[in-house]
């Protein structure tokens, strides 16, 4: 299914539209591209999405894969997405998962998030996938997520968080790739969220914030002459860092 060429000043226009808030659809097995959402839900509970194409590079202008709002105990399963900002948008959805998908956001030369759960999007899931992006994935004033046994790459950072609360980040491999890029990194205060058993090859990251926990992550900084530490925590009350492996170059230290 492909949408009208448009380049600029381009009506909305939807690939598969469920804004009608239709519960319990299964939308599966196809290629959708062309559209400013290529799949848009709103109001929709309990749908499936699952072997589908979303969108495609090269990418003219800007669009959404899959676009959640005040959707709620959804299953996106085995969907490749293929630009977009963000390429996988959850707002306001809670209870939703996210598995078994291949998901690289970008619009032009890439740059865009590969996922982002906004405004209040609570107690998702996003497990055993590939996510990658020039700006990382972000979870935003939202509570409860869990990102799980995925591999997360981003130019500037892997995972961004700000407002985030009592989210899990367990057994993924988190890289990012810019000149001084930050693995996870906490852009505003995120409390009570728990950071463990990660990989993190190639650089850190930044926490603010209350409560937090970061224990049993394997984490190399690449950019020591940047004067960037490894775990740094910038501002917040009772964190705790608990055997981390931190390490710099080809040295190492446990702490």
């Amino acid at each position: 299914m492909a949408g009208l060429p448009c380049e600029t000043d381009c009506a909305a226009n939807d690939g598969v539209d469920n804004m009608a808030g239709h519960d319990r659809v299964r939308i599966l097995n196809g290629t959708i591209r062309g559209f400013e959402h290529a799949v848009a839900l709103a109001g929709a509970d309990e749908n499936t999405l699952a072997r589908l194409a979303l969108g495609g590079f090269p990418v003219a202008r800007s669009f959404i894969g899959a676009f959640l709002s005040q959707s709620n105990d959804n299953e996106l399963d085995q969907i490749t997405a293929l630009g977009g900002s963000p390429a996988v948008l959850l707002s306001a959805s809670d209870r939703n998962t996210i598995s078994r998908s291949s998901i690289d956001g970008g619009v032009s030369i890439r740059v865009g998030r590969s996922i982002a759960l906004v405004d209040g999007s609570d107690e998702n899931e996003v497990e055993q996938s590939r996510l990658a992006g020039e700006e990382g994935a972000a979870i935003f004033d939202s509570t409860g997520n869990r990102v799980v046994r995925n591999t997360v790459d981003g130019g500037s950072e892997a995972l961004a968080l700000a407002g985030a609360r009592g989210t899990l980040i367990a057994r993924n491999t988190l890289t990012s790739s810019g000149n001084g890029a930050i693995t996870i990194v906490m852009h505003s205060d995120s409390d009570e969220n728990v950071i463990q058993d990660n990989a993190m090859p190639s650089n850190g990251m930044l926490i603010r914030g209350d409560r937090n926990r970061i224990e049993r992550n394997d984490v190399q900084g690449r950019f020591a002459f940047l004067d960037q530490s490894v775990i740094e925590i910038l501002s917040g009350d009772a964190n705790v860092v608990v055997s981390n492996r931190a390490r710099v170059g080809s040295g190492g230290s446990r702490g």
